[in-house]
């Protein structure tokens, strides 16, 4: 008999606080539910009485500026001109910072090249005369850029681009011709078939596009194939982006009287952009047998 009161005395401890523990739940997802209603209600009621109180402050700011002379009104017109021109500065700026990130980001991507190693570089100098054919970078011969070398950049994917040909170094900085320079001629591949150069004449390309000659006769390649770099050259590895195919010309007998073709390749890079580049090179360009 014993036994059982004090099992009842022990139940009876025990459960005020289970439904404790129980409602502590439900009430906290009451509270919720209950702010929530509570909150859009009196938002509801109190928005006319909080729009009333900006009635006034836009009748005054109109009275304002009818009592106002021209002189101040002009006044006001220029001061917010002033003020949208700041603004768009503003976002300009935002928007190239934007750009910038993202042109770094896709630089850390980057996939490394057995026996490549890149030097990151900066543009230093643009001639205004030659904006699409040349530039000047930050890195030299102290980090191992050379002539030949091939200078890169990155597409929204991550892939690697020929931008241009370093074609001088000094000790800290490199001229740089890009494939829009007459004097930039390399071997290229369309669509993994074709062989022809880049620039392979000497012609100006335009409307972003540049020359590719010496393509054989029998060449059939199509517009929007691939054209990408051969690796025959030392110091630019193969299968960096160039561009696109665009055009096949008609046929000119121009090579040891031998009929070849030439066409046109749409760049897959905007001069305007080029701000951070990338430079390709070998790890073997200390040897001086190759």
């Amino acid at each position: 008999m014993e036994q059982e009161n004090n099992e009842k005395r022990m139940i009876r401890k025990i459960f005020p606080l289970l439904i404790a523990v129980v409602m502590i739940p439900v009430a906290a997802a009451g509270y919720r539910a209950v702010y929530r209603i509570v909150g859009r209600s009196a938002g509801d009621f109190f928005y006319p009485y909080l729009q009333a109180a900006k009635i006034p402050v836009r009748f005054l700011s109109d009275k304002t500026l009818l009592f106002s002379t021209r002189t101040e009104l002009a006044a006001r017109v220029e001061h917010l001109s002033r003020v949208n021109t700041q603004l768009a500065a503003q976002a300009a700026s935002a928007g190239e910072l934007m750009r910038e990130n993202s042109v770094l980001r896709s630089r850390l991507k980057l996939k490394a090249r057995p026996q490549w190693k890149y030097i990151n570089a900066s543009v230093l100098l643009r001639d205004p005369l030659r904006w699409q054919e040349h530039l000047t970078i930050d890195r030299g011969t102290r980090d191992g850029v050379q002539p030949g070398c091939a200078v890169i950049i990155c597409d929204a994917s991550s892939t690697p681009v020929l931008a241009g040909v370093v074609s001088s170094s000094g000790l800290h900085t490199s001229v740089v011709n890009t494939v829009y320079n007459p004097l930039v001629r390399i071997s290229a591949r369309i669509g993994g078939k074709s062989v022809g150069f880049i620039n392979g004449s000497g012609r100006h390309g335009s409307d972003g596009s540049v020359p590719i000659d010496y393509l054989p006769a029998s060449s059939s390649c199509l517009p929007g194939e691939a054209v990408v770099t051969t690796g025959f050259e030392h110091r630019i590895p193969g299968g960096i982006k160039i561009g696109e195919f665009s055009a096949l010309a008609m046929s000119d007998p121009v090579l040891f009287d031998s009929p070849s073709r030439s066409g046109a390749v749409k760049v897959s890079f905007d001069p305007n952009m080029l701000r951070f580049v990338t430079v390709a090179v070998p790890d073997t360009l200390g040897d001086s047998s190759r």
